[in-house]
């Protein structure tokens, strides 16, 4: 049956190019089809576990990631037309479709008591002031509230930061490349000397989305001509050059047609598919046009449909296998990995490749057949054919078995040694070199302002009711005490308790339910409190920004917040004064900082400055004990604040350490001192009131560091998985359990080694290069399938090992020579790729070719000789 099918393939080339022209014009018009859409939330769906949370925070609270653009002048901030300035960016900016909200310095609101009334408006009024003792008025204002300094104008009054909020539902990257070119031409127009620096994700991925179309039109005819250029040297004839690119070229184009039709977008990862599928799906024609050319050595007199016929039924199995084990190498790639661009990647390459390994069995077969013509001289055919260099390597290995074995032990050695110190590490800003613009960019904001990546942490509950805001304001005070108190998290927290500050002169928490209900009253249907709270007040974020988090550093932290939700799940009231160690550590902590966001204090020395502010704390509310007991309005609390935080500023100078009400208002220092007249604290108890139905951290740092998590685990199951489907196909393909065994040795030596390179180069395991090894088990144990497929068909023709596997070494050899060259070549294309995960990828890769190779050719027969008495038993039944 398959005999017949292999003849209507010699006689009908025809029907074969007809066929294939479809094939490539339906493809051309799905290429048309595909998007670029970088968000690292949308490679995961909405019921992925690890994205669900984040996707129904977006849509509940109408939240995005947010743009951050940090604007340098040559002077102070505070000047009339540098303000004018800002004013006018953030108008552009909210002007633009698809921005639901911009936050500045000039268009931030700002609360206010008046009498006996609240007002809520702007920071600065619609005409920006000219009159300078005005403008200076208004800079002291802003410098001595902390929710202002440091997040929307820099300490030194240099910089300005505006924030803007994407909608959810539109591409955050698009949105980013409109709004960098408005403020672009308005700065150009304007004449205005400053320095921009465009931050936040959404300008991230934009900078992304312009790399991988710059890398797409690069790479592919990079790699095109590479694999051109070694065929030609390799094959040394026009036929045989072209016939290998044209067949891996048809078969991308198919793939990537494939993945219009589909909707899979283009993503950074995607990047690489053109390149593998270019660099892999041309290795099965190097083995056809071999063969091909050593049987037309030997079947002179044959007709070239023969030839063909002889080519096909012998070349047929290895080729399928090899095939069929790198398709296997990209379907395990996607099994049980939640990352769509990753699935995506795993159907498009293992479709691609199924397209290559077809039109090898028909295409190529039928170029051949029109083209090629028969070699007249034999004898300079089988020179061809047979490699002498080859020939000699092989002696010299087998004569020094042992030394080739004690290389081996040694590099598995040390490569087990370094595996030892590989990290995994997922980083938007890792794509990018030290000098990229994100990376110039991501450090500069976060040396003036708090960052430019969020982390968000969601509440359920009773927002209104004062314990769960006690709650959120520990959460935040936490936060910030972790990460050296330079961040000032967003929250309803900070909005409540300005509110009541206006109402009684007093910045805190109010004490009742009720207290709360009556401030909401001002806020009711604000657009920026709808992005921190429900308007059913039943859920709630806390906002914070992220400057140089290490993504260890980052790991720690959501740990941390995740036990701290654990800790205040439940709690009970208390007092503080019933408590003055506890009260004193929450105190201590806010305290702390706050001086080090003013830069009084160094976020490294914690611990010294924690213990120095600590028996200050103790101190007093020890002393205070009866007055604390006798607070029972706001004015009497107020009063006590008020020469508490004299008593800080007077003892903390007296300790060394400059503090006064121009670096931390005396609002602020009594918001950090407010625990102490809290009319109770909430203690954490596991017996105690429910604070909250649910917790939990999320936003783009928790999405990285939860793939983090992922990632061995699903390298671990695709390599599994993919090793086992190798072992049973070279099995079957064999006829023997101890072939297929022995085959395993070449791949799993590459793996070792590459992982052994992972650790010595600190290349981090990111969600790429967690398909290195499946790819290199894939795409290398071809070498292997083909060696012991010719060597076991020598074998089978009389010859002894020995001279079995020089045959082998010299003629099928130089087929694999080709193709490790050829497809190693081809995936060290991605060495000149932007992304620097992707330049890991593609050295990688080429260095699996390398060692794939000369291990099944050199490595793999010294294990055969030890087991030949029954390698040759089997072959022989």
């Amino acid at each position: 049956m398959i005999d017949k099918v292999f003849q209507w393939i010699v006689r009908n080339e025809r029907i074969i190019f007809i066929s294939v022209l479809i094939l490539i014009l339906i493809s051309v018009y799905g290429l048309f089809l595909i998007r670029i859409d970088n968000d690292v939330l949308h490679w995961f769906s909405k019921d992925s576990e690890i994205a669900k949370l984040n996707y129904y925070v977006n849509e509940r609270f109408k939240s995005n990631n947010p743009m951050v653009i940090m604007i340098d002048f040559k002077d102070d901030v505070f000047t009339h037309e540098n303000l004018q300035h800002i004013r006018n960016i953030s108008k552009l900016i909210q002007e633009e479709e698809g921005i639901i909200n911009v936050l500045s310095l000039t268009e931030a609101d700002d609360v206010r008591g008046k009498g006996d009334t609240l007002v809520i408006e702007k920071l600065f009024p619609e005409d920006i002031p000219s009159s300078e003792e005005e403008i200076k008025s208004i800079k002291k204002y802003v410098f001595s509230k902390e929710s202002f300094v440091g997040s929307l104008v820099s300490y030194d009054s240099k910089s300005a930061n505006i924030i803007a909020l994407p909608d959810p539902e539109v591409k955050a990257d698009e949105i980013g490349a409109k709004v960098r070119k408005k403020i672009e031409d308005y700065i150009k127009s304007s004449n205005l000397d400053c320095k921009l620096y465009f931050g936040g994700t959404p300008m991230l991925l934009n900078s992304m989305s312009k790399i991988v179309v710059n890398d797409i039109s690069k790479l592919v005819p990079v790699v095109s001509i590479i694999v051109l250029l070694t065929l030609f040297l390799s094959f040394r004839g026009i036929v045989e050059t072209l016939v290998p690119l044209t067949t891996v070229l048809i078969a991308t184009l198919i793939g990537m047609g494939i993945m219009g039709y589909l909707g899979y977008p283009l993503t950074t990862f995607s990047v690489a598919i053109p390149v593998v599928l270019i660099a892999v799906g041309n290795a099965y024609a190097i083995h056809v046009i071999n063969e091909f050319r050593e049987k037309q050595s030997i079947m002179t007199t044959s007709s070239k449909e023969e030839i063909l016929m002889a080519v096909i039924r012998r070349i047929f199995m290895p080729v399928l296998m090899s095939g069929l084990t790198t398709i296997a190498s990209f379907i395990s790639i996607g099994i049980g990995n939640d990352m769509n661009s990753t699935k995506n990647f795993s159907t498009v390459t293992s479709l691609g490749t199924f397209f290559a390994l077809l039109l090898t069995y028909t295409f190529v077969i039928a170029i051949l057949k029109t083209t090629s013509n028969t070699y007249n001289s034999s004898a300079k055919q089988k020179e061809y054919h047979e490699s002498k260099f080859l020939r000699k390597l092989g002696e010299l290995a087998m004569n020094h078995k042992v030394v080739v074995a004690s290389v081996v032990i040694i590099l598995v050695g040390l490569s087990i040694y370094f595996m030892t110190k590989i990290k995994v590490e997922v980083d938007y800003l890792g794509y990018f070199d030290k000098n990229a613009e994100p990376r110039i960019v991501s450090e500069a904001i976060a040396n003036k302002f708090d960052g430019s990546f969020e982390m968000k942490v969601y509440f359920k509950g009773d927002v209104q009711n004062p314990n769960l805001l006690k709650v959120m304001s520990i959460i935040e005070e936490e936060t910030r005490f972790f990460l050296g108190g330079k961040t000032k998290p967003t929250s309803i927290v900070g909005v409540i308790s300005e509110l009541n500050e206006g109402m009684v002169n007093v910045k805190m928490i109010p004490n009742t339910e009720y207290e709360v209900q009556n401030l909401w009253f001002f806020i009711e249907g604000n657009q920026s409190v709808e992005r921190i709270v429900t308007p059913e007040k039943d859920e709630a974020l806390i906002s914070v920004l992220l400057g140089k988090v290490s993504s260890e550093k980052r790991y720690e932290l959501i740990n941390y917040i995740s036990n701290q939700l654990e800790l205040y799940k439940k709690a009970t009231n208390i007092p503080p004064y019933e408590n003055i160690d506890y009260t004193s550590l929450l105190i201590t902590k806010f305290v702390f900082n706050r001086l080090s966001r003013a830069g009084v204090v160094s976020s490294e020395n914690v611990i010294e400055t924690t213990n120095l502010i600590f028996p200050l704390v103790r101190t007093y509310l020890e002393n205070n004990l009866d007055t604390l007991k006798k607070l029972n309005d706001y004015q009497s609390k107020e009063k006590f604040l008020k020469n508490f935080v004299e008593y800080i500023y007077s003892s903390l100078n007296t300790k060394g350490i400059k503090v006064n009400e121009d670096i931390i208002s005396r609002s602020d220092m009594m918001y950090a001192l407010s625990p102490s007249v809290w009319n109770y604290l909430v203690l954490p108890s596991p017996n105690g009131d429910a604070m909250f139905e649910k917790g939990e951290v999320t936003g783009i740092a928790k999405l990285f560091s939860d793939m983090e998590r992922r990632l061995l685990a699903n390298q671990a199951m695709s390599l599994l998985i993919i090793i086992f489907v190798v072992l049973i196909l070279n099995t079957l393909t064999f006829g023997s359990f101890i072939e297929g065994l022995i085959s395993l040795i070449p791949i799993l030596l590459t793996v070792i080694i590459d992982f052994g390179i992972l650790g010595l180069f600190d290349i981090k395991l990111d969600y790429i290069m967690i398909t290195v090894a499946s790819i290199a088990v894939g795409t290398g144990i071809d070498y292997t399938i083909h060696f012991i497929s010719r060597y076991t068909y020598e074998i089978k023709n009389g010859l002894d090992f020995n001279e079995a596997f020089y045959k082998t070494v010299s003629t099928t050899g130089k087929g694999i020579f080709f193709n490790a060259f050829s497809v190693g070549l081809g995936f060290a294309t991605l060495l000149l790729s932007t992304i620097v995960p992707l330049r890991n990828f593609g050295l990688l890769l080429f260095v699996s070719m390398i060692v794939s190779s000369v291990s099944a050719l050199f490595v793999l027969p010294v294990f055969m000789y030890l087991a030949k008495n029954t390698i040759i038993k089997l072959s022989r039944r």
